[in-house]
C-alpha cells in the first residue's frame, strides 16, 4: 500500500455509498410500507366541512391527504380539478367515495375556512386539525407523491398516485374502478 490514508478514505466512501438505497429501492420500500396494513380514515375524529359521508364501505375510496407541510389553502384551491373525475364516476355509477383530508397549520386555518366557503369541490372534505390521520397511519410516507391513493373495500391501498396529476395513473385508476384491471400498487 503506497498511501494508507487514501485507502482508508476509499474504503469509507465505498461503505458510505453501498449503505445508501437507490431512489427505486426507497420507493419500493415506501410502497411495501403502505401495503403493510389497511388505512384508518378516522373521519369521526375530524370536522367534516363539506358533503359528509353517511357511512364508509363502498367498493373503492379515493383519498387525498394534504398535510401541514403543504400550503393547505393553495392545495384546496387545486382540489376542484378532481370534479371531472368525480362527475364521471357518478355518471358511470362507480361505487366509489372521494375523501379529501386537510391537516392545515394553525396559522392557515382562517384561509382554509375562507377557501372552503368558495370552493366548488363536489366531494367530502374533512379538517384534521389534531393530525389524527397521520398518527393513525404511520405507514404513509411523508412525501406528497404518497398522499393520493385508492383503497379497496377493506381499506387496503391498491393504487398510489394522483390521477389528476399523471396521465398514466389516471389510465390505471380508470381501469381499476371500472373493473377492467386488477393491478395493485402503481405509482
Amino acid at each position: 500500500m503506497k498511501n494508507p490514508k487514501l485507502t482508508i478514505i476509499g474504503l469509507m466512501m465505498c461503505s458510505f455509498f453501498s449503505g445508501c438505497k437507490s431512489e427505486k429501492e426507497q420507493v419500493r420500500d415506501n410502497i411495501e410500507q403502505m401495503k403493510s396494513r389497511p388505512i384508518e380514515l378516522c373521519l369521526d375524529k375530524m370536522e367534516c366541512r363539506r358533503n359528509p359521508l353517511s357511512k364508509l364501505g363502498k367498493k373503492f375510496t379515493m383519498v387525498v391527504y394534504v398535510d401541514s407541510a403543504v400550503c393547505s389553502p393553495c392545495a384546496l384551491g387545486k382540489l376542484r380539478f378532481w370534479n371531472p373525475l368525480i362527475s364521471e364516476a357518478k355518471k358511470e355509477r362507480i361505487d366509489i367515495d372521494y375523501v379529501f383530508i386537510l391537516s392545515p397549520k394553525k396559522e392557515e386555518l382562517e384561509d382554509v375556512n375562507m377557501e372552503l366557503e368558495i370552493t366548488d369541490l363536489q366531494s367530502s372534505v374533512y379538517l384534521d386539525t389534531e393530525n389524527v390521520f397521520q398518527r393513525s397511519n404511520v405507514t404513509i410516507p411523508k412525501g406528497q407523491q404518497y398522499h393520493s391513493f385508492l383503497l379497496d373495500k377493506e381499506f387496503n391501498v391498491i393504487l398510489i398516485g394522483s390521477p389528476i396529476e399523471k396521465e398514466k395513473i389516471k389510465c390505471i385508476y380508470k381501469r381499476i374502478i371500472s373493473g377492467k384491471c386488477k393491478t395493485k400498487i402503481i405509482m
